[in-house]
């Protein structure tokens, strides 16, 4: 046996410093951009600018309308309201995705030591995790209640005998946390009632009914959302749930779990990642906690029930995935924790971190630099006007996605335009659209092309939609992500900008398209 001082020595992947550099290495992406370059999170950046600003701007009241209401999906909606004051609209979009990450990463190493009693070596395996492809896609709420449910998690799991205050503490947390996103405390609710269902069985309990009972009479705070979501759902009918078992679906959606910037390398840390869970039930040297062992077990479950859309929400089960391999990284620790088995493990870990993060980086960066590109176009837009916004999709699909569905949406935020890529979701949403009511050009996803069309005919499928444009609702059409060269001329626009991927014209109004 090492003598202690030297096991604690060789146990870098425990030492705070390090957990601590590790953590704050997950924020670098975004130090390298202005403007989070996250799909959806434009079109989230387009509403924070209604919600604060619709009270003093008559260019926002002529085209949209806000009105809060009590929603399962008001996380950062909420939160930018005093970070805005502080720092700026802007500025304080760039910290809400700056902080995500290292907070569901330090969220991982507190349930790692509460489950164990000191960090493992598989923990490091979890840190690309904050990182995955729900955060990349900009599901800003739902990370940020996955980052609260993870602390929530590590806290239950320290305390043996909950006191009043406890439970009290537990009841506001989870209302807090279902206001956050209902699928971050449906993970809380996942996460603790596995936990108290194998308390129960490792205390010799084997009835099923009765470890129920004990669950419940211990995690009932936890609950109290139920009644919340009775409320949400009998006045969110426009929160539709559809789209079950398309199995072609979740099998695309769990090989994105880390879909990045490089797919070879993204594919290959979900392997990694998958054979170190494997190898850590199946090798005598791995402990699997039964708490977190069951947990990962019914996320799995859940991922393979979900539909595509649940309460309005899209990518449901998509969005379990990620959750699947942190859980089941985490139930898992090989012993003894300075044996060649955790060293290798540390080690190969870290090494996939640290090319994840670099390789994620440099796209960033030239996300940057395209965005801004782009982003010149809004120098021509004057404020309050109205843009229809048209994107293509990449063709062929490309891993590495060009992430402007949703840019449209900062005419939005810089402008206080009218765009036609928000959403209109009764029950899910706060904001509605107004500018294009009554047409097929009011919200997303009119700002898409019906289908994905290649470079021969781009240009005619473009042509088409715009002959759909109703002119006596907008004023420019802005084309986003097509080649230029040479320019596309249409009947009734005047190009305003343009550059090798983007074109913004003046709708000439009068003319015929």
């Amino acid at each position: 046996m090492a003598e202690p001082g030297k096991q604690r020595a060789s146990l870098w992947w425990q030492n705070p410093w390090v957990l601590t550099a590790f953590i704050l290495a997950s924020a670098t992406p975004i130090l390298f951009v202005t403007l989070p370059p996250l799909t959806d999170y434009f079109g989230h950046m387009g509403r924070y600018r209604v919600e604060l600003g619709l009270a003093t701007s008559p260019e926002l009241q002529r085209n949209w309308d806000f009105h809060w209401a009590l929603i399962a999906n008001l996380g950062v909606d909420l939160l930018i309201v005093p970070l805005a004051n502080i720092f700026g609209l802007e500025r304080a979009i760039w910290i809400v995705a700056l902080v995500l990450p290292p907070f569901l990463a330090w969220g991982f190493v507190r349930a790692a030591k509460a489950t164990h009693g000191a960090v493992p070596a598989v923990a490091i395996a979890t840190f690309p995790l904050a990182l995955a492809y729900p955060y990349q896609y900009g599901f800003v709420n739902y990370w940020l209640g996955l980052g609260i449910a993870f602390h929530v998690y590590a806290f239950w799991r320290q305390i043996e005998r909950p006191s009043r205050l406890h439970m009290a503490g537990f009841a506001a947390v989870s209302l807090a946390l279902w206001i956050c996103h209902i699928f971050a405390w449906g993970v809380m609710c996942v996460l603790v009632g596995c936990t108290e269902l194998a308390r129960f069985w490792n205390a010799g309990e084997r009835n099923p009914l009765k470890m129920a009972w004990h669950g419940i009479a211990r995690a009932w705070p936890l609950m109290l959302p139920l009644l919340l979501t009775a409320i949400w759902r009998t006045h969110g009918e426009g929160a539709t749930t559809l789209g079950w078992f398309r199995w072609e679906h979740k099998f695309l959606s769990f090989i994105y779990t880390l879909r990045d910037q490089s797919q070879w390398l993204d594919i290959g840390s979900l392997i990694y990642i998958v054979l170190l869970i494997y190898s850590g039930i199946r090798s005598s040297n791995g402990r699997i906690d039964r708490g977190l062992g069951a947990a990962a077990a019914a996320f799995f479950v859940i991922a393979i029930i979900f539909p595509f859309q649940l309460f309005g929400s899209a990518y449901a089960d998509a969005r379990v995935w990620p959750v699947l391999m942190m859980v089941g990284l985490l139930a898992i620790r090989f012993e003894p924790d300075s044996g060649t088995i955790s060293r290798a493990v540390a080690a190969c870990s870290a090494l996939i971190f640290v090319a994840r993060i670099t390789v994620s980086t440099l796209g960033f960066v030239q996300y940057e630099a395209d965005n801004n590109r782009h982003l010149l176009a809004l120098d021509h837009v004057a404020r309050g006007s109205r843009v229809a916004v048209i994107a293509r999709y990449p063709c062929p699909a490309l891993w590495r996605r060009w992430r402007i569905e949703h840019m449209g949406s900062i005419a939005l935020l810089r402008r206080d335009a009218f765009v036609n890529s928000q959403w209109d979701v009764p029950g899910a949403q706060l904001l509605r659209p107004l500018a294009a009511r009554g047409t097929d050009w009011n919200a997303d996803p009119s700002q898409f092309l019906g289908g994905r069309v290649c470079e021969n005919d781009m240009h005619a499928e473009f042509r088409d939609r715009i002959k759909d444009i109703p002119r006596d609702r907008f004023d420019y059409v802005w084309l986003l992500d097509i080649p230029t060269r040479p320019l596309p001329a249409y009947p009734g626009l005047k190009p305003l900008y343009w550059d090798e991927r983007t074109v913004l014209y003046a709708l000439e109004k009068g003319s015929a398209l």
